[in-house]
């Protein structure tokens, strides 16, 4: 159905396209696959998201199956099936599809003042010590 986009050319989006790409992501394909299997570029996916609300519900759903998919082969090859290379590509796909929930990547926050007790030179000694640079430990504000 071809829909025009505000003026240009009509549209190549059809609302039959929100179950297609959430049946392929369902079977672990990406977002890109399914723009590759329609012969769109990756960023009309998200144009059509923009233009079309069922669209991009369809998006979050799909993303949601796909994660669904690796975290059922994620169980498949921690019973041992898979082979060579299989837990490295499941951990893979893990991180990347579901960043939210498989990451290795944490934040930390400090908050407060940090006190040490090195004069300049003990810094310098320090940071040679250490084989660093010295202006890693120190920036150079002396008076």
């Amino acid at each position: 159905m071809a829909v025009r986009d505000g003026g240009g050319r009509p549209s190549k989006y059809d609302p039959a396209y929100c179950e297609q790409m959430i049946g392929l992501c369902a079977e672990g394909k990406s977002l890109a696959y399914f723009a590759a299997s329609i012969r769109v570029a990756r960023r009309t996916l998200r144009n059509w998201a923009e233009q079309h609300a069922d669209f991009a519900e369809a998006i979050e759903i799909a993303k949601a199956c796909a994660l669904a998919c690796w975290e059922d082969r994620a169980a498949t090859v921690g019973d041992g099936d898979g082979g060579p290379g299989a837990a490295a590509m499941v951990q893979f796909m893990l991180k990347n599809f579901g960043a939210e929930d498989f990451s290795d990547r944490r934040e930390v926050t400090y908050s407060g003042a940090i006190q040490h007790n090195l004069t300049y030179e003990q810094a310098i000694e320090e940071a040679r010590r250490r084989g660093l640079p010295e202006r890693v430990l120190i920036a150079d504000n002396r008076e």
